[in-house]
């Protein structure tokens, strides 16, 4: 087999190749004595206990106990279903569908249509995994999640009846080649940033954005309250808050989907009424129940607020799991 750049990797040795055949026919003969009408009704949860499951065994992951295979991991696209672990960390995420399912389908998430490969690779990118598996059983694809889109991130793709005559490439799924870094060593180039240094990205371009909206619609405002330092002040306090807000959401410490769900409310009610009215009394509601001096009223209360400014802000905060968002990364965050 070679890769995208040409360079060959070798496959598996030809007693592992064996092993992994003889552990694979099993499976597939299931499937092919399996009606149409049959697939056809079998649903996600059958999929993955008759036939995906088993092919992850015979790829070398115990799938019945509690190191290699993690179940229903969430992230901010939603859950993964699986994900490989080695040393208890994630390596490769599974997202599976239902036999009758075909992988270029798609959900409905916040009113827009999310096709199934984006899905797998958002919830891959959200665990900070390089991998990501999409698979019905009938086929299986590899995506790379620091890929701008499906397309530039597919690695290969392969039907159930191709998975014999390539073992050379399943085999990069195995249990053994994850560990050994054989997987790792396919060099795909790297088009998206990790998820940590994206999050920064977008929060100093949301800081730059509050700066800007601040000083055009309140510049005596922001003269009266120490000009440029108070400004930045009033820019931290907002951004803060916010984040400090999806971090309780992520982590079950405060209701998920607060924010999001008040501008969405706001939204389709279509009020003219400036949405800033409705977020700082979001914040009284946490100040309350949290006691905290970041949201006790001060300057950044006073001043006028764009709609679509704080709705972009929103809507990028959302694009991320806080709960999986390193502490230090988050302090940094704060600091800044």
């Amino acid at each position: 087999m070679t890769d995208r750049d040409g360079v060959r990797k070798d496959g598996p040795g030809p007693d592992r190749a064996k092993a992994l055949e003889d552990a694979l026919i099993k499976t597939i003969r299931r499937y092919h004595r399996m009606s149409q009408d049959r697939r056809d009704d079998m649903t996600e949860q059958e999929t993955c206990t008759k036939f995906i499951l088993p092919m992850l065994k015979a790829l070398g992951w115990d799938v019945e106990g509690i190191d290699d295979v993690r179940e229903r991991h969430r992230t901010a696209y939603g859950p993964s279903d699986y994900e490989l672990l080695t040393g208890g960390m994630p390596r490769v995420v599974v997202e599976t569908k239902r036999l009758s399912n075909s992988l270029d389908g798609h959900h409905i998430a916040r009113g827009k249509k999310v096709s199934y490969p984006t899905q797998a690779i958002q919830y891959a990118w959200n665990l900070r995994v390089d991998w990501v598996v999409l698979t019905n059983f009938k086929e299986l694809r590899l995506y790379h999640s620091l890929a701008k889109t499906p397309e530039e991130g597919l690695v290969f793709a392969m039907t159930v009846d191709d998975m014999l005559y390539r073992l050379d490439d399943l085999s990069l799924l195995a249990k053994e080649s994850v560990e050994s870094g054989r997987l790792d060593a396919l060099n795909l180039r790297r088009e998206r940033k990790v998820v940590d240094r994206q999050l920064v990205d977008d929060l100093n371009a949301t800081r730059r954005e509050m700066y800007d909206d601040i000083l055009q619609n309140n510049a005596g405002l922001v003269v009266s309250n120490g000009g440029g330092d108070g400004l930045r002040s009033m820019v931290q306090t907002l951004m803060d808050r916010l984040l400090v807000m999806r971090v309780a959401e992520d982590r079950g410490l405060f209701e998920a989907d607060t924010l999001r769900g008040d501008m969405e409310r706001w939204r389709k009610a279509g009020l003219r009424t400036s949405f800033a009215r409705r977020l700082r009394m979001q914040f009284g509601e946490f100040e309350e129940v949290y006691n905290t001096a970041l949201f006790k009223p001060g300057p950044i209360d006073s001043v006028v607020l764009s709609n679509g400014m704080l709705t972009r802000a929103i809507d990028r905060l959302y694009s991320y799991d806080f709960s999986l968002i390193d502490s230090d990364v988050l302090g940094n965050i704060y600091e800044d």
